[in-house]
């Protein structure tokens, strides 16, 4: 499977679970077809052709619900990092994102950026701005990981955006064959 096309996929597999979060508060006649969700890890999708499995719980104490990604993919994690250090053009791949840009490289591996999101009509606008560090792969650490957090106040609210105020996600990429990537992410938002 190809890079980005993947990254795509997983990008809305990753925001899937929050969907609910953007709907208004009070009764919906949905809510009779819903499997209501506890503090379990339930499937809630298996592609069986992409190889892509994702989950979701709802966490004690929080009002997120969480979710969980597993994946294989082609490529190496080298050409991986490329794509996922390459902020200016997310909004060619990930899923309605209409901006995105680097906004401080902190350090070789560590970033923050700013990226806008497409909401469903009706709805305002979401805005993030995300700090990202990378630890890299070493001899006794045969995976590079990825920790995203939510940076609300780092840059000030713009007009019109709803300021998306929690994120936390880890990605694990753990080479499998010479060319094959295991991704394992998971987090809220």
């Amino acid at each position: 499977m190809m890079l980005r096309p993947f990254l795509a996929l997983l990008c809305l597999c990753l925001l899937l679970p929050a969907a609910p979060a953007l709907a208004a508060n009070g009764d919906d006649d949905l809510d009779e077809l819903r499997t209501p969700l506890g503090n379990e890890w339930r499937l809630t999708r298996h592609d069986q052709r992409r190889n892509i499995k994702t989950w979701s719980r709802l966490e004690d104490g929080k009002r997120y619900r969480s979710f969980k990604v597993e994946a294989e993919l082609e490529g190496t994690v080298d050409a991986l990092a490329h794509v996922l250090l390459d902020f200016e053009n997310y909004t060619k791949w990930f899923w309605e994102t209409r901006d995105s840009k680097l906004v401080k490289q902190v350090s070789p591996t560590e970033f923050i950026v700013y990226m806008v999101h497409n909401a469903p009509a009706g709805l305002p606008d979401r805005d993030t701005v995300l700090r990202g560090v990378l630890e890299p792969q070493t001899r006794t650490k045969p995976y590079v990981m990825l920790r995203v957090t939510a940076a609300p106040d780092y840059l000030p609210q713009k007009r019109g955006l709803v300021r998306m105020p929690a994120e936390e996600i880890t990605v694990r990429f753990s080479p499998v064959a010479a060319n094959k990537i295991l991704v394992e992410a998971e987090g809220f938002f």
